[in-house]
């Protein structure tokens, strides 16, 4: 991570990881020893998104920071807006993308740094387009169809090297 955040041809830093740092309460509990480790990481490094599966429901958070001084259970949320977000300063999103499953897990609550959750089958689409001076990452959960938007978040950033480049680096 230290290699790529430093990395001035990359704009995006997106982590994926099977079980959950941050879930309602559910079938399955949060990972905490792993994200004990990884969060500060992530903070560290500038990740904007890390991408969750295990349970299977749809959640997103706002905007969090790794809460180092309480239970880091209880991240800190940075920025309450449900769908627009600006620059790493407003803390990483984590999105739970466990609903191509073959059936649900019950969402018993909702936890306070959740923007979304639900219960229905769907995917998350991620775009990435440019503008000078600046990126943006959007994210858009449809139901299975394709023909409902059911959550929208955006992240906007400025673009590190000052040029536009719209291809991933395994095609230039």
């Amino acid at each position: 991570m230290k290699k790529t955040s430093e990395n001035k041809d990359i704009d995006w830093i997106v982590v994926t990881t099977y079980g959950p740092f941050y879930t309602s309460p559910s079938t399955h509990q949060a990972e905490k020893a792993r994200r004990d480790i990884y969060h500060p990481l992530f903070e560290k490094y500038n990740v904007d998104l890390v991408l969750q599966a295990h349970n299977h429901n749809y959640q997103r958070t706002y905007p969090i920071s790794f809460n180092s001084a309480g239970d880091s259970s209880n991240p800190i949320v940075t920025n309450q807006l449900t769908t627009g977000y600006n620059n790493h300063t407003d803390g990483t999103v984590f999105a739970l993308v466990g609903t191509g499953g073959e059936s649900f897990y019950p969402l018993v609550s909702q936890a306070p740094y959740l923007a979304s959750q639900f219960d229905k089958f769907g995917f998350l689409n991620i775009d990435i387009s440019n503008g000078n001076p600046h990126t943006k990452l959007t994210g858009t959960f449809y139901d299975n169809k394709g023909d409902e938007v059911l959550d929208q978040f955006r992240i906007e950033k400025a673009i590190k090297n000052g040029k536009l480049s719209i291809l991933p680096e395994f095609i230039k």
